[in-house]
């Protein structure tokens, strides 16, 4: 199964960044048991622990921590075509956009 999250969190790492860290942390060791895939969909400048482990595929997403409105337009238009494009089995997307 190939897992989405969407990653996208400001320019320092607080509840909802320390959350995605932690939560998925923690799916690593059933991720490999059962041969899932990972793919975080994160700003260029996320501060995430996740965004640096060798288990997850990264793929960038165009708007930068700072600007919430390029954030909102790229959930709302380029988002969806993204996540089909990674060929995603569920989506995971904590924060509130």
């Amino acid at each position: 199964m190939r897992i989405g999250v969407v990653g996208y969190v400001g320019p320092v790492r607080t509840g909802i960044g320390r959350y995605i860290d932690e939560v998925v942390t923690r799916w690593r060791d059933r991720c490999a048991t059962y041969r899932h895939d990972v793919v975080l969909f994160a700003n260029k400048d996320s501060p995430l622990d996740l965004a640096k482990q060798d288990w997850v595929e990264r793929r960038t997403i165009a708007p930068q921590s700072a600007s919430a409105l390029h954030n909102l337009m790229w959930t709302v238009f380029a988002g969806p075509r993204a996540y089909r494009e990674a060929r995603l089995d569920v989506l995971f997307q904590p924060n509130f956009t």
